[in-house]
């Protein structure tokens, strides 16, 4: 089920263009959102965040340490921000989390297992849906759904979202007949056939040449 884990966070006074700076000083932007309440700016070790977020699911709660206090506030992150060719985070948002109320949050899908069509016949896995949309009580979230594949034994074979096991008292809202997985047959590259021109003998080599007549030998 959910994971709980630590983050501690600054309280951040620099905004607008100016956060480019912070980037530069290994600092990340954030936010924190909900409770009714305006936007809290934060700012993050930078390090420090890239090694959590690439370590917890989007269902982690985390209890959220704002400038050293011991207490903390109960989050979950909301959205991460990356630069399109590094992948480096640019901006984290988090939001506030009632223990009390449902929330909605897309959870990962983990592939298990090897299917037969695949290891027999050289069938070639798609992986087609990589997460599912799921509604519970944040306690009841699990921190990915696994589907396994080895029962899958021909090709052209499928796995919809409605294989999935969800856990009791977990709502799935992701259709039931969305593709997960599908087993296509091996893909073999047509080679073109040459075609062989036969060359055109000159008409000099084809045509005997003519001996010398007489009068041009005068």
């Amino acid at each position: 089920m959910t994971q709980r884990a630590t983050l501690t966070a600054e309280r951040r006074t620099v905004v607008g263009k100016a956060v480019k700076r912070l980037r530069r000083q290994g600092v990340i932007p954030g936010n924190l959102y909900g409770k009714g309440k305006a936007s809290q700016p934060l700012q993050f070790n930078g390090h420090d965040l890239g090694k959590f977020v690439a370590a917890h699911g989007p269902a982690t709660l985390i209890d959220l340490h704002l400038d050293g206090n011991k207490r903390g506030e109960t989050v979950m992150i909301q959205q991460v921000q990356r630069e399109p060719v590094s992948h480096a985070i640019q901006h984290i948002d988090f939001h506030y989390i009632v223990m009390s109320q449902p929330i909605r949050v897309h959870i990962p899908i983990r592939i298990e297992g090897e299917a037969p069509a695949i290891k027999r016949d050289k069938g070639v896995l798609l992986h087609v849906l990589e997460s599912v949309e799921l509604e519970a009580l944040p306690a009841r979230l699990p921190e990915v759904l696994t589907l396994d594949i080895s029962d899958m034994e021909e090709l052209n074979s499928i796995r919809h979202v409605s294989d999935l096991n969800v856990p009791p008292g977990v709502t799935l809202l992701t259709p039931a007949d969305e593709v997960i997985v599908k087993i296509e047959p091996p893909r073999t590259l047509e080679v073109p056939v040459e075609v062989v021109e036969e060359a055109a003998t000159p008409e000099a080599e084809a045509a005997p040449a003519e001996a010398p007549s007489e009068e041009s030998q005068e």
